[in-house]
């Protein structure tokens, strides 16, 4: 981008297309949440500390309505841009264990010391963040087989993988 007249001269086609392609709409929701926002609180406190709570109360609430629509806008068109250039994920079909309907919540699984997904052999079952642990057993081997530094936080693909 030229900074002053603010034209992009992109090589390609691609390249082209990954930065225009609802570059305004993401900017001008950006620039209300971090721009918009602020300005809001600022003339909320001024007006509670200097005319009527009332009005400062309809800039708070100006200023939260701002900053839901500009965040939750934001991320719609992030969305349409990753579909319409076809790299979008739905990270809720990812198949791992997170995005499972059989998984279970395990006490440190993930805990700072010593977590137990880094564990070198297989761990008891109860202790396996996984309700059919007797089903996916094969999974579990497999997976405290590999190398910790070749492991996820969870294992992917599993066969008896059902989404939530």
């Amino acid at each position: 981008m030229n900074p002053n007249t603010k034209e992009v001269h992109p090589i390609c086609a691609t390249c082209k297309s990954k930065i225009l392609t609802y570059r305004g709409e993401i900017l001008f929701l950006g620039k209300v949440l971090f721009l918009g926002v602020p300005l809001l609180i600022l003339l909320s406190m001024l007006c509670f500390i200097f005319s009527s709570w009332q009005k400062g109360v309809l800039f708070v609430v100006g200023a939260v309505l701002a900053a839901i629509v500009s965040f939750c806008g934001a991320n719609y068109f992030v969305t349409r841009k990753e579909k319409k250039l076809g790299t979008y994920v739905d990270r809720k079909k990812i198949r791992w264990c997170q995005t499972c309907k059989y998984f279970q919540k395990t006490r440190n699984w993930n805990a700072l010391a010593d977590p137990l997904w880094r564990s070198k052999e297989l761990i008891s079952p109860h202790e396996i963040p996984c309700k059919v642990v007797e089903d996916t057993k094969s999974v579990w081997v497999q997976y405290f087989n590999e190398e910790i530094s070749q492991r996820c936080l969870y294992p992917k693909n599993c066969d008896k993988w059902v989404p939530r």
